[in-house]
């Protein structure tokens, strides 16, 4: 006869209080993020100021404006 390879010990059932639990109120709903001008309009004056400062000094190599003018135009939409 062999033994088994491993002891589990038995299982208990839980014992729950026999008193009267008082369940408490859910917090409060935080309130809504408030959203000021400057940082809704900053990301596209910045965007707005990086595609000008782009287009002047970069304006002699046209491939590089294919790239970076879409990537910049998205980038502030997204922001």
């Amino acid at each position: 006869m062999t033994l088994p390879l491993f002891h589990r010990s038995p299982r208990t059932p839980p014992r729950f209080p026999a008193e009267e639990v008082e369940i408490q109120a859910p917090p409060a709903r935080p309130s809504l993020p408030t959203l000021s001008a400057a940082t809704v309009i900053l990301p596209i004056v910045v965007t707005a100021v990086t595609l000008g400062l782009s287009v002047a000094f970069v304006a002699t190599q046209p491939t590089y404006l294919l790239i970076s003018l879409p990537m910049m135009l998205i980038s502030g939409l997204m922001g």
